[in-house]
């Protein structure tokens, strides 16, 4: 007898779960999401750094160095842009 009961209880307390949720109506507003964009100024192509070398070696060094990091910049600006775009 005690397990009709305890089952009839369940079920009881379970119907007054899924009419109470059924009848309460409430409305929730989403925001709209806004896309960050990053500051003008990122993706602006970055200058050539200056290089002041001693020798004729330091010169080449610095020159290789300087167009590995401007083109690494530029393509990584280049990439932001376009996810940007993207987003609109």
């Amino acid at each position: 007898m005690t397990r009709k009961l305890s089952r009839g209880l369940a079920s009881l307390f379970l119907l007054l779960c899924v009419l109470s949720c059924a009848r309460s109506k409430e409305y929730v507003t989403v925001p709209e999401a806004v896309p960050l964009r990053p500051p003008a100024a990122l993706m602006e192509p970055t200058p050539e750094p200056a290089c002041d070398p001693a020798v004729n070696q330091d010169l080449a060094d610095c020159y290789v160095n300087a167009r590995k990091a401007l083109r690494k910049a530029n393509k990584d600006k280049a990439a932001l842009k376009l996810l940007t775009e993207e987003a609109r």
